[in-house]
């Protein structure tokens, strides 16, 4: 029992983020959407109406076309990556990496 309390007070902070990141993943048939896009540009405007949107705005100012989709992409995995380091308990972060 105090093992479980103990996984449930070291894992909880992170359970509830997690969630949160899982609920802004993009849904099923957003994927469909974007395979019936007519060009990167239709995926570009697409994504803007997601989580993806910060990431998009930022970094339009430097950045067109292909190479800002793929660093738009990149920015917002790396964010989510920073984040899950950042609140994975420090003994666990071997697994996580």
């Amino acid at each position: 029992m105090i093992a479980i309390e103990s996984r449930a007070v070291k894992y909880g902070y992170m359970n509830a983020r997690i969630a949160v990141m899982r609920s802004q993943l993009l849904e099923p048939s957003s994927y469909s959407e974007l395979i019936r896009c007519r060009g990167l540009s239709g995926m570009m405007e697409l994504l803007s109406s997601t989580p993806y949107k910060f990431s998009f705005s930022s970094l339009s100012t430097r950045w067109q076309g292909e190479e800002l989709f793929l660093r738009a992409i990149y920015h917002h995995l790396t964010g989510i990556i920073r984040k899950l380091i950042r609140i994975c308990p420090k003994g666990d972060l071997d697994a996580l990496r």
